[in-house]
C-alpha cells in the first residue's frame, strides 16, 4: 500500500497520544511487526502534528465510537495499552484491517481505507486479553491466515474467499520494487533477489499454467524487463546465444542418462518431503550433490543429441535459451528453498519439460491454483 497520510494513536490508561504523518515521497509501505519506528521508515515521513489528550481513547466495557479523517489510501494505526484487545465494527466495511504486535507488549491494529469515503468510523469495545492473543499474534506474525482469521473474529466479518479463490490458501508471487513478495499456502516471505532473472522466468510460467512455452519466449519476456541480451550489442559480451557444435550420443546412453536424472529427482523429492529435512544435514548434503549431478547430466543431454559419431548442428535459439532458463530457474528455487521449502518442492516438481519440444517448459500444478501475480 502507498498511504498518503498516517494517523497513529497510542492509547494508555489515563491518556492517549496522536501523531499525524505525511509522506515526503511516494512510499510503498509494508506491514511490518514492531514498534513505532519500525512500522514505517520515519525518514520518509514528515510529522505534521502531535498532541496528547488527557483522557483514554478507549474505555472498557462500553462501545467506543471513534471517527477519524482517514480518506482514500490513508492509514489509521491504533496501538492498544498492554493486556487488552478490541472487538467491534467498522465503516466502511471495506477497510483493510490487519493486526500486529508492538515491542511494548501490546497489540497494534491498522485500518487502511481503500474506498472513497473521507472518514472512517470505528465502534470498538476494549476487553482484557484473557486468551493471550498478543502472544499468539507474536508467535504467528508471518502467518497471514491466522491474522485474517483473527480479524474476522474480532470484527464479526464473514469468512471471505482469499484473492486466489483457494479458501484458506493464498498463492502470491509478485515483485514490489526490489523484493519478491511470495505467499504459498498462507506463508508470507520476501526475497531481496531483484537481480535474479530466474524469479521473472518462474513468474511468467505461473502466469501461464499448463501451457507448454518455448524457452526463448520466457527468455525474451524476462530480458525485456532487464536487457534483451539476445539482441543488445551492449550486452553481447556478457552472454551470447551464438552457434556451437557438440558431439552426439547413442540412444542407449541417452535413455540411461534420462533414467538417471529421473532417479535423482525422485530421491531429492523424497529427501525434501522428510519431516526433519531442515535439521538433517546429511539429507541436505545429498540433495545438493544430486542437484549438481542433475545439472551436469541435463547439460550433457542438451549438448549431445543424435546419432553416435556425428557432429551436432548448431543449437537453435530455443535450445540455447533453455540452457540459460534452466540455470536461472534452479538458482531462484534454491533461494526460495532457504525460506520456504514446501514452495521450493512444489516448483521443482511442477516445472518440467513441455509437450511441444525438448526445449519447452511447462508449469503443471497438482491442483488448480490461482496465483496473485500483479
Amino acid at each position: 500500500m502507498k498511504p498518503t497520510k498516517i494517523i497513529y494513536d497510542i492509547d494508555q490508561i489515563n491518556e492517549y497520544s496522536e501523531f499525524i504523518f505525511s509522506p515526503i515521497e511516494v512510499v510503498e509501505l509494508d506491514y511490518k511487526v514492531g514498534d513505532f519506528g519500525e512500522i514505517f521508515p520515519p525518514e520518509k515521513f514528515k510529522l505534521i502534528s502531535d498532541h496528547v489528550v488527557e483522557t483514554p481513547l478507549l474505555k472498557t466495557d462500553i462501545i467506543n465510537k471513534i471517527i477519524k479523517p482517514i480518506g482514500k489510501q490513508e492509514l489509521y494505526l491504533l496501538r492498544l495499552r498492554s493486556g487488552y484487545i478490541i472487538k467491534g465494527f467498522t465503516n466502511p466495511e471495506t477497510l483493510d484491517i490487519d493486526v500486529y504486535y508492538s515491542t511494548k507488549n501490546s497489540l497494534l491494529f491498522g485500518f487502511y481505507n481503500t474506498g472513497q469515503q473521507d472518514e472512517i468510523v470505528l465502534r470498538l469495545t476494549l476487553l482484557e486479553d484473557t486468551d493471550n492473543l498478543y502472544i499468539k499474534i507474536k508467535d504467528n506474525a508471518k502467518d497471514l491466515r491466522f491474522r485474517v482469521k483473527t480479524i474476522n473474529e474480532l470484527f464479526n466479518k464473514k469468512e471471505q474467499p482469499n484473492e486466489s479463490n483457494q479458501g484458506d490458501n493464498i498463492f502470491r508471487f509478485n515483485k514490489e520494487k526490489k523484493k519478491w513478495e511470495i505467499t504459498y499456502n498462507g506463508k508470507e516471505v520476501k526475497i531481496s533477489s531483484h537481480i535474479l532473472k530466474g524469479f521473472t522466468d518462474i513468474h511468467f510460467l505461473l502466469k501461464n499454467p499448463s501451457s507448454s512455452i518455448s524457452s526463448l519466449t520466457i527468455f525474451n519476456y524476462s530480458n525485456d524487463l532487464f536487457t534483451k541480451i539476445n539482441t543488445s550489442k551492449k550486452s553481447a559480451n556478457k552472454r551470447s546465444i551464438g552457434e556451437s557444435n557438440f558431439k552426439l550420443i547413442d540412444k542407449i546412453t541417452l535413455n540411461n542418462t534420462k533414467k538417471r536424472i529421473a532417479e535423482l529427482k525422485n530421491k531429492n523429492k523424497d529427501y525434501l518431503n522428510e519431516p526433519n529435512y531442515s535439521e538433517d544435514f546429511l539429507s541436505q548434503s545429498l540433495v545438493d550433490k544430486n542437484r549438481i549431478e542433475i545439472r551436469d547430466l541435463e547439460k550433457y543431454l542438451k549438448a549431445s543429441i543424435g546419432e553416435k559419431g556425428k557432429s551436432r548442428k548448431s543449437k537453435s535459439p530455443n535450445e540455447k535459451a533453455y540452457d540459460v532458463i534452466t540455470k536461472r530457474k534452479n538458482t531462484a528455487i534454491e533461494k526460495i528453498e532457504i525460506v520456504d521449502k514446501s514452495l521450493a518442492t512444489h516448483l521443482y516438481n511442477c516445472i518440467n519439460l513441455g509437450e511441444k519440444g525438448k526445449s519447452d517448459l511447462i508449469y503443471t500444478p497438482e491442483k488448480e491454483m490461482n496465483w496473485i501475480l500483479d
